[in-house]
């Protein structure tokens, strides 16, 4: 449908996907194979400098939309820490806050809230030799307290959010279900210790338990730095010890954790998926067949089937992707941003994709 040379698109069911789906159109006239020039793809701002670890951009004298209300811009790669430290001495003009402890350091600056729409997760590394036993995994999935996690990462936001059981979809959509809680159920520590029981893994009087005079010891991954990530790493420590494991937990930079992923050389992490409007497509593209963490063959033709189906199909999709891949989500939670006094139309955006020549000063 087209009104006033505006394109309407209707979609049967609640599929997310027309952000993908239009993101880039162009003209019919235009001919790909001839008239693609340098220009298309370049923006307003362009590279006058960069580092391994910082990236200069100043206005692109070429560009032909709105001009930039910014002339220069420095980008830094910096830790966590080190980010707060910059801002705090004024040297960094806005930033990701982690959460309250940072709130409580920086006392009255302004701070921009809003939906985040990343998916923080547990991952059991399925093809992990430690883990290859699904009993265990199983036993972690039950026995660990997805809530505790939750609430000690909101704590003092002035705001609460459920363990969220979904991948592809948020809580206030119409297509959301919570289909960890129909996987697995409410946490149960004590059908994870019996799952362990019944695989041979027996408690000894220290609390560890021990199979063939070995061990049940695993790799945790929580990447980052500062006290928040610390607390966290922490609890779920505490956690797997409570079910008698052991949970060897060395500090990883965030910087590395993509890495660790790749090689495989974990049990159990905490990781993110960027949030997107694909659904089961994107699971299908990172876990299918080809992946680093498929389960099975044919999964990712299982997924890509579910990610065009009606919204039945797409949660059974859903539904496999996370039975199969033994992906636990655990919350999405709050983006904040701390800004410079009178740094305007920068922080949280959702799905939303703002001009950046709009972000300037008062």
């Amino acid at each position: 449908m087209v009104i006033n040379n505006e394109v309407i698109v209707k979609l049967k069911d609640g599929y997310g996907g027309q952000l993908p789906l239009f993101q880039r159109l162009i003209h019919p006239k235009t001919n790909l194979d001839t008239s693609v020039s340098p220009a298309l793809g370049a923006g307003p701002f362009e590279v006058i400098k960069h580092t391994s670890t910082s990236l200069e951009l100043a206005p692109n004298p070429k560009w032909w939309g709105k001009k930039p209300n910014l002339e220069h811009v420095s980008l830094k790669v910096l830790s966590h820490d080190q980010a707060l430290a910059e801002f705090l001495a004024g040297n960094l003009d806005a930033f990701d806050i982690a959460g309250r402890m940072d709130i409580r350091r920086l006392g009255n600056t302004n701070i921009e809230r809003g939906s985040r729409i990343d998916h923080t997760l547990l991952q059991l590394n399925h093809k992990s030799a430690r883990l290859a036993d699904e009993s265990i995994r199983s036993a972690i999935a039950h026995g660990i307290n997805r809530q505790e996690l939750v609430e000690y990462v909101l704590a003092d936001l002035s705001y609460e959010e459920k363990a969220v059981g979904s991948l592809t979809s948020y809580e206030y959509q119409s297509l959301y279900r919570d289909l960890i809680t129909d996987i697995i159920g409410e946490t149960n520590p004590q059908t994870a210790n019996e799952l362990l029981d019944n695989a041979g893994w027996r408690k000894w009087a220290d609390g560890i338990r021990v199979k063939d005079g070995n061990q049940l010891r695993l790799k945790l991954i929580v990447a980052g730095d500062g006290p928040l990530i610390t607390g966290l790493r922490n609890i779920l420590v505490q956690q797997l010890h409570n079910l008698g494991i052991i949970a060897d937990a060395p500090e990883i930079k965030r910087a590395e954790l993509s890495q660790v992923l790749a090689d495989g050389n974990f049990d159990i992490a905490i990781r993110e998926l960027a949030g997107t409007p694909q659904g089961c497509h994107y699971l299908a593209s990172w876990y299918g067949e080809n992946g680093l963490f498929s389960a099975s063959s044919g999964i990712d033709q299982q997924l890509l089937a579910a990610s065009v189906g009606k919204n039945s199909e797409v949660l059974a999709g859903e539904k496999l992707g996370l039975q199969q891949l033994w992906l636990l989500p655990i919350w999405n939670g709050l983006k904040l941003v701390a800004t410079a006094p009178g740094l305007v139309n920068i922080g949280p955006t959702g799905f939303a994709n703002p001009p950046k020549t709009e972000i300037g000063w008062k």
